[in-house]
């Protein structure tokens, strides 16, 4: 509450083996009149701490405003998040055929290690790059009309193409947005 902290000195507000750190970091803005922000795990609750400093008429700071916000929800949204990306990443790379995912102009947005060997580059070199610039001319320019069927009318497409000496049967679905609108493709 307000009264247990308004007016008294950081050790009592802290316990010692909680507040060690806090002080340090009041003490360095009362040195340097620097504001500072950091995040500390304190009784089961991650909190963005908040220090701000209250200089006198001399410019000394003398006192600070400390505030903090409560981001123990955020920080499970985050792992959450973290999470799914990884089981999303393995359940891509798990499949034996070519996944890629790209947005209208045809930049590669995510892809599988599956499509980097197809294409002869690693995934790294894939991703940000147009797609038709890895393929041999007559592909690409059978492709790219494809692809923007999809995104015209959201309908998925089937269809083959001849590349490297192998033939590949492709599929491209759409990948809406809350409003519907075709936002991505994901090839396979």
């Amino acid at each position: 509450s307000e009264q247990e902290v308004i007016g008294k000195s950081a050790p009592r507000i802290f316990p010692d083996d909680q507040g060690s750190d806090s002080i340090e970091y009041l003490e360095k803005v009362c040195k340097t009149g620097e504001p500072m922000i950091y995040e500390e795990f304190r009784q089961g609750r991650w909190l963005q701490i908040h220090i701000h400093p209250i200089p006198d008429d001399l410019g000394q700071v003398g006192r600070v405003v400390v505030s903090a916000i409560d981001l123990t929800e955020h920080k499970k949204m985050e792992r959450a998040l973290r999470e799914s990306e990884q089981t999303l990443r393995a359940m891509i790379n798990a499949t034996p055929s070519s996944l890629t995912m790209g947005d209208k102009e045809g930049r590669y947005l995510a892809a599988n290690s599956i499509a980097a060997e197809r294409l002869g580059v690693r995934l790294e070199e894939m991703l940000g790059r147009v797609a038709y610039q890895f393929f041999p001319e007559e592909v690409a320019r059978t492709r790219k009309p494809k692809v923007d069927h999809v995104f015209e009318t959201g309908k998925h497409v089937t269809f083959d193409d001849f590349r490297g000496g192998y033939w590949f049967e492709n599929h491209i679905y759409k990948i809406v947005d809350d409003d519907g609108q075709v936002q991505r493709v994901v090839v396979s």
